[in-house]
């Protein structure tokens, strides 16, 4: 019997990308191509550390905005009306969070560990699709049925950056 990775083919990992960047509003056929490249970067690592995702945003955004592809952010950001992570804590949140997900590998917790690395915010630009194929990486590595997240239902994703459960968990002001 074959198990749940191989529904991860290149029409899949496609389709992902293609919604991951329409949930961004970004149409160009070329920026699936750049995250194309970005997951095969990370799809047979067993695991990822902080340069492995600054490559996986530089391969994203080097063509949308190459100032910023493949930095850690040196201003403040908002979204959703929320502060992300000040920047002088950036690099070792990033660690922590690489650190934290070798050990991840239930929908729960690679749900969090998404919704951890959306509130580290770590880049001015970017952070949702790179956030999206590291989630589907940790998916991946885990052995769990392919998900997609559609455009048609990211209101019901962005429901999960305003859980008061994870909001209070994951905010920087508790670190």
């Amino acid at each position: 019997m074959l198990g749940p990775k191989t529904s991860y083919t290149i029409e899949a990992i496609r389709s992902f990308i293609k919604n991951s960047n329409l949930i961004e509003e970004v149409y160009d056929e070329s920026q699936i191509d750049r995250s194309l490249e970005a997951w095969a970067l990370i799809e047979q690592k067993k695991h990822l550390s902080a340069l492995d995702i600054l490559e996986v945003h530089e391969s994203i955004m080097r063509n949308l905005n190459p100032d910023i592809a493949g930095k850690v952010r040196t201003c403040p950001v908002y979204i959703g009306g929320r502060e992300g992570y000040p920047i002088n804590v950036l690099q070792n949140e990033l660690l922590r969070w690489c650190k934290h997900i070798a050990s991840v590998n239930t929908e729960q917790e690679i749900k969090e560990s998404h919704i951890w690395f959306e509130m580290i915010h770590p880049f001015e630009d970017g952070n949702g699709r790179t956030g999206r194929l590291l989630m589907l990486w940790q998916r991946f590595k885990a052995n769990l049925v392919f998900k997609e997240i559609v455009y048609a239902d990211r209101n019901n994703y962005y429901k999960w950056f305003r859980d008061p459960l994870y909001v209070n968990k994951y905010s920087w002001r508790n670190y």
